[in-house]
């Protein structure tokens, strides 16, 4: 009895109280974090849009509203598979920092059961933040998700994983290739993406599929080594009458003037481009963006200030002011302190850029259209059309001015400075006055029509 009372005590016998109370601890953290998030994920809560696969050592924060940490084992796998399976809101997977993540999720077996929970889950979007893409796991999850048949507007966002490391371009590609309509969101921000990776493998990809990309709306492409060569094989993808894309970021990259050139030239050859945003703050060699300002108005003809009629309404970071991208060569606010060295040709480039971006922000096109020939066009000359249908086109005139003057009744609240309302109700009778002047014996008889001209120059001229 003596020898079996000793031999318990030693295997009871803790090692050191510190590490053991630590242990008991953390088990303990990871155990209530992930029942409270599994017990979520079971009940279907619809608040529960995103999951963070942790591990020991995760430094991710705390679960909140919107999403909540899992830690994967043998006990709770199958449990957790079943859920995400009968879950109607769980939309992203979350993995970060981490070197392999085959590691976080057990055994070989349990990765083939957590495979085809995804697989049959709706899960939509993968957020891998400063992990090795380049591990045969991390493709199987990627190459999962691509080949999903039950989402649409899949997001692949591989923030901070580099491309350089091992075959991780080569799992990209692949799964950019295997997207069938429905990759909708890439974001590829500080991931080592250089010229020749977008040149020779990324573009390629896009390309060659781009009629299975017409879901592709967002390109996020920060804080990467992309300069001249990169922007010459975006542009071609850009004119693409398939490409949808509205969301395109450059910024923190080696974007430069001949960079920007090269964009404007895509907006000069069509004013098909769908681009809202082009972000393109942060890089210092640009030294500004004057140019734009003729895609937006090109005011040599009513017709070329028509077709310069484009989606694209934000620059910059989106709350970065203006004058910090078009202003060459001053850094200063034009809006600020009094001893800045700003020119008057500057400041007016800013307000200008700032008025046509507002501008664009309307859906209404043909109201845009119409306010820019308004504002930069203070005579029309009807001569063509005159010339061309008579008077087959007179009542077509009078309903597009009648549409002018009810679009800007309301713009000149705002914009009084223009005066565009006077101005569309001058032009409206000096258009009719012109289709009178040609052709006098079709709008009166011989005895009144000079006293009508009269009347009607008076106030249209």
């Amino acid at each position: 009895n003596n020898t079996r009372g000793s031999e318990q005590k030693e295997r009871c016998k803790p090692v050191k109280n510190e590490i053991m109370v630590e242990d008991i601890d953390s088990e303990l953290f990871f155990s209530e974090e992930s029942s409270m998030t599994l017990n979520r994920i079971e009940r279907n809560d619809p608040t529960l849009i995103e999951l963070w696969i942790a591990h020991d050592g995760n430094p991710l924060p705390s679960p909140g509203p919107t999403y909540g940490k899992f830690w994967p084992d043998r006990h709770n796998l199958s449990r957790f598979v079943k859920a995400i399976q009968e879950n109607s809101w769980l939309q992203y997977l979350e993995f970060a920092n981490v070197a392999e993540i085959g590691a976080s999720l057990g055994r070989p077996d349990e990765r083939r059961i957590f495979l085809d929970g995804l697989a049959k889950s709706l899960i939509k979007g993968l957020i891998m933040t400063n992990c090795d893409i380049s591990g045969e796991m991390a493709r199987k999850i990627i190459n999962e998700l691509a080949v999903k048949k039950n989402v649409s507007d899949t997001m692949i966002d591989l923030t901070g994983c580099p491309l350089t490391s091992g075959d991780a371009l080569d799992v990209l590609a692949s799964a950019i290739s295997k997207c069938d309509h429905r990759l909708g969101d890439l974001c590829l921000k500080d991931c080592d993406v250089s010229d020749h990776h977008l040149v020779q493998v990324i573009a390629p990809a896009l390309r060659a599929n781009m009629h299975m990309h017409r879901d592709l709306t967002v390109l996020h492409l920060p804080g990467n080594s992309i300069g001249v060569a990169g922007c010459e094989v975006l542009s071609p993808l850009l004119q693409d009458d398939r490409c949808n894309l509205r969301f395109l970021s450059l910024a923190g990259n080696e974007i430069d003037d001949a960079c920007i050139s090269i964009f404007i030239d895509a907006f000069k050859r069509t004013n098909k481009i769908p681009l809202r945003h082009l972000k393109i703050e942060n890089n210092d060699a640009i030294t500004g963006l004057a140019g734009f300002s003729e895609i937006f108005c090109d005011a040599s003809s009513v017709e070329a200030t028509y077709q310069s009629n484009h989606e694209l309404f934000e620059f910059g970071g989106g709350d970065e002011r203006l004058d910090r991208l078009v202003l060459t060569p001053l850094r200063e606010d034009p809006f600020g302190e009094e001893d800045s060295v700003v020119t008057v040709d500057s400041i007016e480039l800013a307000y200008t850029l700032a008025d046509f971006l507002n501008q664009n922000r309307d859906s209404n096109k043909k109201r845009v259209a119409i306010m820019k020939i308004l504002q930069y066009h203070p005579h029309l000359d009807m001569t063509e059309f005159i010339s061309a249908w008579e008077l087959k086109m007179l009542p077509i005139v009078i309903n597009w001015f009648g549409t002018a003057e009810q679009y800007t009744m309301g713009y000149e609240l705002y914009h009084p400075e223009y005066e565009l309302h006077k101005r569309a109700k001058r032009l409206h009778l000096s258009a009719i006055y012109q289709f009178a002047r040609a052709m006098p014996l079709n709008f009166v008889p011989n005895k009144v029509a000079k006293r009508t001209f009269d009347q009607i120059s008076d106030v249209a001229v």
